[in-house]
């Protein structure tokens, strides 16, 4: 009796470990700017493109050393409208995949004061492409709250 009450603990044990968040590195990437015919509602933009269709449809067509191998890779962004306004996006460096979606932190910084010409704010960056993944979770890094949920497409 005893044995199977130590077997089901640590069968028990191996699932509540199996379902903690595993972290990960982003790889940022920089240098990529939207297609100006990409519409983007007003304030913050959350996207995950998952193929090279998009990419290119996003980006443009390019043959960069750091350019994404979709089959291993999603790209995640965050981008605003053009605007007259100061704004700092970021990624923090580490990531986690928490069952069947990953977290991803923001660090926003708007200044209200204006600057005299058009910025486009943006931020990019590579997470790895996990079978079971069906969402992306964009949190706020001071905050930790949830600011929006975007599904991965296929």
């Amino acid at each position: 009796m005893k044995q199977f009450i130590a077997a089901i603990l640590l069968s028990l044990a191996a699932i509540s470990l199996h379902a903690q968040p595993r972290k990960f590195k982003l790889k940022p990437l920089t240098g990529y700017y939207l297609d100006d015919r990409i519409e983007l509602k007003e304030g913050l933009n959350f996207m995950v493109i998952s193929n090279r269709k998009d990419f290119i449809k996003h980006f443009g067509l390019m043959n960069r050393p750091d350019t994404p191998n979709f089959d291993y890779h999603h790209v995640i962004v965050i981008a605003l409208p053009p605007t007259k306004e100061q704004y700092f996006l970021r990624f923090e460096p580490e990531a986690a995949k928490a069952g069947n979606f990953i977290e991803v932190y923001c660090d926003i910084k708007h200044e209200k004061h204006k600057i005299t010409y058009y910025d486009h704010p943006i931020v990019t960056a590579i997470i790895p492409r996990y079978f079971s993944v069906r969402k992306v979770n964009f949190y706020d890094k001071a905050t930790k709250k949830l600011l929006e949920s975007v599904e991965i497409r296929r």
